[in-house]
């Protein structure tokens, strides 16, 4: 039986902040309570409650009947969102986007030299970036351009997700029940509007990178579709998430 790090970890923080006041918690854990709470007593009593269904935020956290609502990253899995190539081109234009850069991210999406996915042979990702070497710098300029929009889409992949009645995340916590970082959704936000995203070669919005779930370069197919889902991932997550501490207010 496969065991879960992440959703160990996760249990773990929720059972060690489960009914136990601030005061009496273990450092890390009372400076995370004491960023999401700044106005909490130390003889406040918490709760904890993991999240159920496909959501992101992980768990919630409760002082004095306010909650808040955290998605956990641990370990070196930085991907925040995966859907279906097809949703997520619809979304691109129905917000105007290009079609270059829909099709260059397609074409990404599954390497076999086709916008979807009907090609004989995948290519290997040297080769792909090689294809698209022209073409990336132009859809990352217009990914990019439009600030409001960018934090929209940030906003999918990191805190909302792609349903509309999807519970939001308020913080980002990076770590495990003994070390570990929070940032705040809104600390995230004004990050994306000051920074400048141009040195990121690869397809991008802001941080957040994308690929494909599953290309299956020189290998049969196992699950179509995973062929067909899009990943977004946060690669200098643990380093992004330090800085945007020290540099925003939450």
């Amino acid at each position: 039986m496969n065991v879960n790090v992440g959703e160990q970890r996760e249990m773990m923080i929720v059972e060690a902040l489960n009914n136990r006041k601030i005061k009496d918690l273990e450092e890390n854990l009372r400076n995370m309570v004491k960023f999401i709470f700044p106005e909490a007593k130390p003889s406040d009593v918490v709760k904890a409650k993991l999240s159920e269904g496909m959501i992101k935020p992980d768990f919630s956290v409760t002082v004095n009947e306010e909650t808040h609502y955290v998605s956990m990253k641990s370990g070196i899995n930085t991907i925040f969102h995966q859907e279906y190539i097809d949703n997520f081109s619809e979304f691109l234009k129905e917000k105007g986007m290009k079609e270059h850069t829909i099709k260059t991210i397609r074409y990404f999406q599954f390497g076999d030299g086709t916008f979807d996915g009907s090609g004989a042979e995948r290519m290997s990702y040297t080769e792909l970036r090689s294809k698209l070497e022209h073409h990336t710098p132009l859809a990352n300029r217009d990914l990019n351009k439009d600030r409001k929009l960018m934090v929209e889409l940030v906003n999918r992949f990191v805190f909302k997700g792609s349903h509309e009645d999807n519970i939001e995340a308020d913080f980002i916590y990076e770590g495990d029940i003994n070390y570990g970082q929070i940032i705040s959704r809104s600390q995230v936000l004004k990050h994306l509007e000051r920074k400048n995203w141009d040195f990121l070669e690869s397809l991008h919005i802001g941080p957040i990178l994308f690929r494909p779930h599953a290309r299956y370069y020189k290998k049969a197919i196992k699950h179509q579709s995973s062929r067909l889902r899009i990943e977004f991932y946060w690669p200098n997550l643990s380093s992004d998430m330090a800085y945007i501490k020290s540099h925003y207010l939450p």
